[in-house]
């Protein structure tokens, strides 16, 4: 909507109209002033030394038109009215804006003379960019060990002429809720996001855990002076490979004698997307004379790939006929657990040795009298001169 204004004098007679009015290229406003004096009678004239000007402001920006020269003679008869026009183009990135003007003249004349005016023009509207209309992250869900791309599209350009992207990421945690977001990526004119290895992650302090998810946020820039809105990202799902048990075992011995041990070694395992910290090593027992198992215990955790078992050390009655078994698992790197490797039982042998009874041999346990009293004891068989223990 352009400006009007007109000015009337009686005394000497004439009027001063005014119209001005803007335009925008991008980022720079052009505000356009046409002036018109006019004698109110055909005899008039200007015969006096001296300009009249007009003039237009806006902060530092100014612009000025001549409409009577110093020496200049000035007749109706002649020039029944005199247009001028001036302009002026700065930066502007607003919408309406107040600006000034006036017409000047000599001291001591009044006709056509305008004094300081203030006007509020009306502007073309600076339009921000649109933000974007689509955000897709792939792949969704990805790796632990994976590098999503994050892509995005249907923004606007707005008044500039140019766009840009901002891009933001936040964290869940372990305890709920969100980080804040994190800028990752400026004013950058590609409409995708690479990002790191998940397992690289560092939101504020936060990194990776099993169950973590991230979400993106992206907004429009200018390269001027306006932004968008910000437009969310779906959640990015992580996902995290089970560790698995290990595959194969060796054990020293197909028996373990009552004081005596054996040596569970293992192989085959991984960490699945994490790497192995650490083995478990758990234990369980058979009680003969009760018919039962225990629960399992925890006996080893470590990196190693093997055990010596002393029964002794955690079995204090152990008897001839009673069983021990053991599993094996793996934690990885991420505190996630594989399931077990479960070795099959192994028989306890104690000082025993083989009777025929009725014509049929079982198996029984050495006993030696000492002082009276029956003591466990082991049997020996002397093979070639040379005794050894024997079962």
């Amino acid at each position: 909507m352009a400006y009007y204004g007109s000015w009337s004098f009686t005394a000497p007679s004439g009027t001063t109209e005014v119209w001005i009015d803007a335009t925008r290229n991008r980022t720079n406003i052009t505000v356009n002033a046409t002036v018109k004096c006019t004698f109110k009678y055909s005899n008039d004239y200007i015969a006096y030394n001296g300009e009249i000007n007009f003039n237009m402001w806006r902060d530092a920006n100014s612009a000025s038109a001549n409409i009577k020269g110093y020496y200049d003679r000035w007749y109706a008869t002649n020039e029944w009215s005199r247009t001028r026009t001036c302009s002026m183009t700065f930066p502007w990135t607003g919408n309406n804006m107040y600006m000034g003007f006036n017409v000047t003249v000599p001291a001591g004349n009044s006709r056509f003379a305008v004094g300081n005016q203030e006007i509020l023009l009306d502007v073309p509207d600076y339009v921000s960019p649109g933000a974007p209309t689509w955000v897709s992250i792939n792949p969704n869900p990805c790796s632990i060990n994976g590098a999503p791309l994050i892509t995005w599209g249907g923004a606007s350009i707005g008044s500039s002429g140019s766009i840009s992207y901002d891009v933001n990421v936040r964290s869940s945690k372990p305890s709920g809720g969100w980080t804040n977001w994190l800028s990752i990526a400026a004013a950058q004119s590609s409409t995708s996001y690479q990002e790191t290895t998940l397992s690289r992650m560092n939101v504020f302090g936060q990194k990776p855990f099993v169950g973590v998810k991230y979400q993106y946020r992206i907004r429009s820039w200018d390269n001027y002076a306006a932004n968008s809105g910000w437009v969310n990202s779906p959640e990015l799902t992580v996902s995290f490979g089970n560790p698995t048990p290990p595959t194969s075992y060796v054990l020293s011995d197909n028996a373990i004698k009552k004081d005596g041990s054996v040596t569970i070694s293992w192989s085959g395992a991984s960490g699945g997307t994490g790497t192995i910290s650490a083995y478990q090593l758990e234990y369980r027992y058979y009680d003969a004379s009760r018919g039962s198992w225990s629960n399992y215990l925890l006996i080893y955790t470590a990196s190693g790939t093997s055990y010596t078992f002393n029964l002794a050390n955690f079995v204090s009655d152990a008897a001839n006929g009673d069983q021990v078994q053991f599993r094996i698992r793996v934690r990885n790197s991420w505190g996630q657990y594989s399931t077990y490797l479960t070795i099959p039982a192994l028989p306890v042998r104690g000082n025993q040795m083989w009777i025929k009874v009725n014509g049929t041999w079982v198996e029984g346990d050495t006993y030696l009298k000492v002082n009276g009293a029956w003591v466990e004891a082991t049997p020996y068989i002397k093979v070639n001169g040379s005794w050894y223990e024997t079962t």
